[in-house]
């Protein structure tokens, strides 16, 4: 399963505040996703978290006119590297934003493939300790809505490799209470929360949306162990 986003009803989750989540090193930000539009300089949000008022503080990961960005913010720096390829409208597509804090440096990648800009130097995020995941939507719910489906949305600390992105992307993995964060998978068929499964307590809750936004979800392969 998977849940469908609509940007004209600004469908979005608000996610848990957890200290796991409060990036200030090395990160990295995955998910399936199937598109319905990717317009020219159109800003769509997968996950973020940001400082509201400001946006002087956090990361995050989406895409603008269909290119995926990773926006990683320590006022007065902030970086935003876009990705050399678009992803396609309509068809499930992996994505992933990697932040390097040691080498200083952010890459993408697009179904497993390194699609990071040649200039890719990055700041590493400030702290943003009192402010909630989004998911589907920018840090007050209000624009960069997501129009189409996410499902596995995953969170680490520290800097996956091409490898490991590769490697586990079209599975679904067993938190073991490693560098996995956040494991949203958006499969609980019914309710109004998109349950958080690395045991850390993420749990998102619904905003202008229902069960009936459960979907079919990503090709991905059964639990891996």
């Amino acid at each position: 399963m998977a849940l469908t986003f609509t940007c004209t009803s600004n469908h979005w989750i608000c996610g848990g505040s957890g200290t796991g989540l409060n990036f200030t090193a090395s990160f990295t930000i995955e998910a399936w996703i199937c598109t319905c539009t990717c317009v020219a300089g159109c800003a769509r949000s997968i996950m973020n978290r940001l400082q509201c008022e400001s946006w002087d503080q956090g990361y995050a990961l989406g895409l603008i006119g269909g290119c995926v960005s990773l926006y990683t913010i320590n006022y007065p720096l902030g970086t935003e590297i876009c990705s050399t390829s678009t992803v396609p409208n309509a068809t499930w597509t992996h994505v992933a934003g990697v932040h390097d804090s040691v080498a200083g440096i952010s890459r993408l990648y697009i179904n497993g493939t390194d699609v990071t800009p040649a200039t890719c130097a990055a700041d590493t995020p400030s702290s943003c300790p009192t402010n909630y995941i989004c998911i589907g939507s920018n840090s007050s719910g209000s624009s960069e809505s997501f129009n189409g489906r996410i499902d596995e949305l995953r969170a680490w600390s520290g800097a996956r490799t091409q490898e490991q992105i590769c490697t586990f992307m079209y599975k679904r993995i067993i938190p073991d209470g490693s560098c996995l964060k956040a494991v949203w998978r958006m499969n609980e068929f019914s309710g109004t929360c998109a349950y958080d499964i690395s045991g850390n307590a993420n749990n998102g809750t619904f905003c202008n949306m229902t069960a009936a936004n459960y979907v079919d979800g990503a090709p991905i392969m059964s639990l891996y162990d």
